[in-house]
Order: structure tokens, then sequence, then C-alpha cells
């Protein structure tokens, strides 16, 4: 079974790719949790003759750590300003994703590159043949010229 992950501070459970805490907008620090889900389904069985009660026993946990604050605990978002933290969350995830197949420059390290066309292609391989660097290459660095 999996374990938890949750806020010190309100003890709302996260996604460990969350930077803010989505209920109390704290910086994350995550926190896992002692126990597995079965841990606390089969504490709240055996308590309640259900597995409702588990956030019960989960809570006792988060609010043994130091960081865990009442208020932000009890702090309840309106469904505006909810939607308006789970936007924030998801586009600063999205930024986050959205560098990693930027292409670089081999030689300066630049991302300001532009794709070669397949007419600049054929024209360099028409001028120069296969020595061309056009015609072997896929992009071209704006900055320093460097082709690959």
């Amino acid at each position: 079974m999996s374990k938890h992950y949750y806020c010190p501070y309100c003890g709302e459970t996260q996604f460990p790719s969350n930077v803010r805490c989505v209920k109390c907008r704290s910086v994350m620090t995550l926190v896992e949790s002692k126990y597995d889900s079965e841990y606390y389904r089969d504490k709240s069985l055996e308590q309640y003759g259900d597995y409702t009660h588990w956030r019960d026993f989960f809570i006792e946990e988060v609010k043994q750590n130091p960081l865990f604050d009442e208020r932000k605990f009890n702090y309840q978002p309106t469904k505006e300003q909810h939607d308006e933290i789970l936007k924030n969350i998801f586009s600063a995830n999205q930024k986050s994703t959205d560098n990693c197949n930027v292409p670089k420059c081999p030689t300066c390290g630049s991302t300001n590159v532009s794709k070669i066309s397949n007419t600049s292609k054929v024209f360099g391989g028409a001028i120069f043949g296969l020595f061309s660097k056009t015609a072997l290459s896929q992009f071209k660095c704006n900055n320093c010229g460097y082709k690959w």
C-alpha cells in the first residue's frame, strides 16, 4: 500500500510534485506518513466498524508534527480561492516541464535556436553538395550561428 504525503502545517494530503500546499499555500516541505493507507483503514475499521474515519487517525499523526498549525488546519478556502490555487499549481508544474524539450546550442548553450527549413537544406546542398553544413543540420543557433 502507499503512504501519504502531507503538508506539515495544515495536514492536507499533497502530491509530491506540488510546490505549494493546495490548502494553506505554504511552501512545500512534504512529510511522508509513518504508516501506509491500510494501517489507517484498519484502525478505522477496528474502532468504528467502517473505513470512513481513516482520516481521523491520519490527522492524529499530522498533529504530532512540530510545524503543525491549528489555524492553517482549520482554514477553509472559498471555492474561488481553491480553484485559483489549483490553477496556479498546475501552471507552475507546467512551466517546470515546458523547458524539458527546448533545444540548446551545443556551442554557446543558448535556447535562441531555429529549425533549418527544407528549402535552406536543398539550397545549401545544391550549392555546396554533401559538404554543406546546412544540408546536414537540423538547427541553427541565432546567437553564435552554429549549425547542428
